[in-house]
């Protein structure tokens, strides 16, 4: 790469820096914006629901009464 600067392996020279710079204002000037997707609700597990509670569950000793 005849950017980088041979004194020294990870730093590149002011022009290099510069043109990366550059590069990156320019790219996200471009970049439409991407909004967040919003998370998925998450689903309850049946171990967290109560065993015998709703109508379903008072139905049937209600009927087992009258009879």
């Amino acid at each position: 790469m005849s950017g980088i600067s041979q004194d020294s392996d990870d730093q590149y020279n002011p022009e290099e820096t510069a043109r990366r710079r550059d590069e990156v204002i320019r790219r996200m000037a471009n970049t439409p914006p991407q909004h967040r997707r919003a998370k998925p609700a998450r689903r309850r597990g049946k171990a967290a629901k109560p065993a015998a509670s709703g109508r379903a569950a008072r139905k049937s000793a209600v009927a087992g009464k009258g009879a």
